[in-house]
């Protein structure tokens, strides 16, 4: 897999930090890989770099599987308000999941659109990411342009990182 990009040899040591754009979370916040290198390098343009990246994915753990129910939703909720969402917010979204969800379960990548659908996933990057991995996802394959995609949410499964071009 590869990410275009930089400092993803800072962030991969010493932890989740977001990046600065304002729409780069359309899968929630995490580390973006592809199986293309084009599109890694369309990303790398200017001073970024290309990464090669290595990742140990477990099936089970993909945030398309991972489902909470009544009490995982209030562990989010509680994640988010101490991530910085005030409490009526947080409310309001406990009553809008509940409600839909009609004493189903709750698929975790639903919980995560919603914020970043509303415009919440700059705001509460880090606070989402924990969520996700305190939830028991590592990750999301997804594509993008007919190319196989990658959302780490959590480093622990990254193998290795090598720098293949760029500074």
């Amino acid at each position: 897999m590869y990410h275009g990009g930089k400092d993803i040899d800072k962030t991969y040591y010493n932890g989740y930090e977001p990046s600065g754009g304002t729409k780069r979370y359309e899968h929630g916040t995490g580390l973006y890989l592809t199986a293309d290198i084009e599109i890694a390098k369309s990303y790398a343009k200017g001073s970024r770099t290309v990464f090669a990246v290595e990742v140990d994915i477990d099936p089970s753990k993909d945030i398309n599987r991972v489902k909470l129910d009544l009490e995982g939703l209030e562990r989010c909720m509680t994640t988010l308000r101490y991530g910085g969402m005030g409490k009526a917010t947080a409310k309001k979204y406990m009553d809008h999941f509940v409600e839909t969800a009609n004493g189903s379960p709750i698929p975790l990548a639903w919980i995560v659109n919603n914020l970043v659908n509303d415009g919440y996933a700059k705001r509460y990057a880090k606070a989402i990411n924990q969520l996700v991995i305190e939830s028991g996802a590592t990750h999301e394959v997804s594509t993008y342009a007919s190319a196989k995609l990658v959302i780490v949410y959590d480093f622990k499964i990254i193998k290795s990182v090598k720098k293949i071009s760029g500074k």
